[in-house]
């Protein structure tokens, strides 16, 4: 990042990096750049630097942008899909390791819409239909003995759904696992988010 400040008022910033959204570049006046960057999840900090040669005069100010990523830089969208059944071998009882039960699945993937929302595009967002059959096809052949396993292995199916989407929460329930508690029914809930680093 670059603050080029001649004879005049003027300071032009010039900044590249990456933000939650992606890949950013911002060309903006003066504090207004310093706000666009930010803004996009950079910290600003100003240091004295001196610049020049025979031909021009340039001032003592540069930026310079240490990454830094802010929490309410990160995507609010969500794309839930709700009671997906997958009919698997689950459980550590002997009769479980031998019959398929199925669980009830709830998926909620934190990503950024805003171009799906303004382009119309399918390749913008997550294919939820396929993102269901894979989900289905994929952990119908598992034979964990955790559901706590089997909501982990989901979520990292979603995670891999799409470069857009940051996190998956994966709710998975057991109808059954109390029988002989009345309605008591358990479900087990994991996010996974995806490492940007």
């Amino acid at each position: 990042i670059i603050c080029d400040q001649g004879d005049g008022p003027a300071v032009t910033t010039v900044a590249a990096g990456w933000s939650a959204h992606g890949p950013h570049c911002f060309s903006q006046e003066g504090d207004d750049a310093v706000s666009a960057v930010a803004g996009a999840g950079f910290y600003m900090g100003l240091v004295d630097h001196d610049v020049g040669d025979s031909s021009r005069k340039f001032g003592r100010l540069e930026y310079r942008a240490i990454v830094r990523r802010y929490a309410d830089t990160m995507p609010s969208d969500c794309l839930t899909i709700c009671d997906l059944e997958v009919a698997c071998v689950i459980g550590v009882d002997g009769w479980e390791r031998r019959l398929r039960q199925t669980l009830l699945v709830d998926v909620s993937l934190e990503m950024d819409l805003s171009q799906a929302g303004v382009s119309d595009d399918l390749a913008a967002t997550v294919d939820y239909r396929s993102l269901c059959r894979r989900v289905v096809d994929e952990m119908s052949g598992t034979r964990y003995r955790l559901v706590e396993a089997f909501a982990d292995h989901v979520a990292r199916i979603c995670l891999d759904a799409h470069v857009l989407v940051e996190s998956a929460t994966v709710r998975v329930r057991k109808p059954g696992a109390l029988a002989g508690f009345g309605s008591a029914n358990v479900a087990v809930e994991v996010t996974r988010r995806r490492n940007r680093e």
